[in-house]
């Protein structure tokens, strides 16, 4: 959603930049993001307090290739 609000500086109806919609992320977890690997969903209320809600997607691997010189 951010790299859609860049244009117009909002998310939605919140400042780009706002406290609100930033979140501190290690660079791997900010690689994975741009990579589509980690899908930041927000943040939800539950009854242990404030928990960020996000889905780690696996990255897409294609199947291996049998080696046609191998013999089984």
């Amino acid at each position: 959603e951010q790299k859609k609000g860049r244009e117009k500086g909002f998310v939605e109806h919140i400042p780009l930049h706002h406290k609100f919609n930033l979140i501190p992320l290690c660079r791997e977890h900010h690689q994975k993001a741009h990579r589509g690997e980690l899908i930041i969903r927000g943040f939800i209320t539950t009854d242990r307090g404030i928990e960020l809600h996000y889905d780690e997607v696996e990255p897409f691997s294609s199947p291996s290739t049998p080696n046609p010189s191998s013999k089984e």
